[in-house]
């Protein structure tokens, strides 16, 4: 690999292949780039990216990139990929599942606040003639991480 004062004077089509084949080593490393920001996660760590159709996002970029995101998806395709976010955030993330709009904790202290449509009664609020149990007949469920505390000065 070139040292430092080689590559700072080397033209532009030198440091693109320099850089596609740090991007290489970095993929034999076992390290995947977030689609939105580009830092690179090893993914021997589940939690690190979610693999969101396509994309692989980080936790920092996915309120913003889900923002952005759902409203170019159709249907099913964004409830799969919700119902994905679901189980990703709450298995590696802490997220909590809300079944009530009323239960759900004050914003300030929410990091992720997500949307989902429910995953047992597939949104229709009712599961075998009756009100669905895992929704409560709500049709959607919110999936909220926190915000970390902040440290007392």
């Amino acid at each position: 690999m070139a040292n430092e004062a080689e590559v700072s004077g080397a033209p532009p089509t030198q440091l693109e292949q320099e850089l596609a084949k740090m991007k290489r080593a970095l993929a034999l490393l076992g390290a995947r780039p977030c689609s939105v920001c580009g830092t690179y996660y090893l993914t021997s760590n589940p939690g690190n990216l979610v693999h969101a159709g396509a994309e692989r996002v980080c936790y920092i970029c996915l309120s913003g990139w889900w923002l952005e995101r759902c409203h170019e998806l159709g249907i099913p395709e964004r409830e799969a990929i919700e119902h994905k976010l679901m189980h990703w955030l709450t298995e590696y993330r802490d997220g909590k599942v809300y079944r009530e709009l009323r239960d759900l904790p004050p914003s300030e202290l929410q990091n992720v606040h997500l949307v989902v449509s429910c995953p047992e009664c597939a949104g229709t609020g009712k599961l075998g003639g009756e009100r669905c149990r895992h929704c409560l007949g709500n049709r959607n469920v919110w999936v909220i991480t926190f915000k970390m505390p902040q440290p007392a000065r």
